[in-house]
């Protein structure tokens, strides 16, 4: 049984159809992706800026722990300045390894 031209211009209209659809999803897709990718450098952003100013705030409290014992005199309090050193170490090596390369803090690249 042939095909006449009409079935042959209906397949191609389905066909088209087709792939206007698929082409439509993959716009959204796209568009969807980008959103994500914003929200995600918004949030490490963000979370870089609360974690510069905790080690701010650590090498504070280390600086006003060692002026409490100038002389160095009270084990207990330069064992919590030691800690609190390498936590101020430890959190800006971790901020400093998860930023992302061009990172410019909490408004974002």
């Amino acid at each position: 049984m042939s095909q006449g031209p009409m079935s042959r211009a209906a397949r191609g209209d389905d066909r088209l159809d087709t792939i206007i659809s698929l082409l439509q999803e993959l716009l959204k897709m796209s568009g969807t992706q980008t959103n994500s990718l914003a929200n995600l450098q918004a949030a490490v952003a963000a979370e870089t800026a609360i974690d510069q100013k905790v080690e701010a705030l650590l090498t504070s409290l280390v600086a006003e722990l060692q002026a409490a014992s100038p002389t160095g005199d009270n084990p207990a309090i330069d064992a919590v300045v030691a800690t609190m050193q390498a936590n101020a170490t430890a959190l800006s090596a971790a901020v400093t390894a998860a930023t992302p390369t061009g990172a410019t803090g909490a408004t974002g690249p």
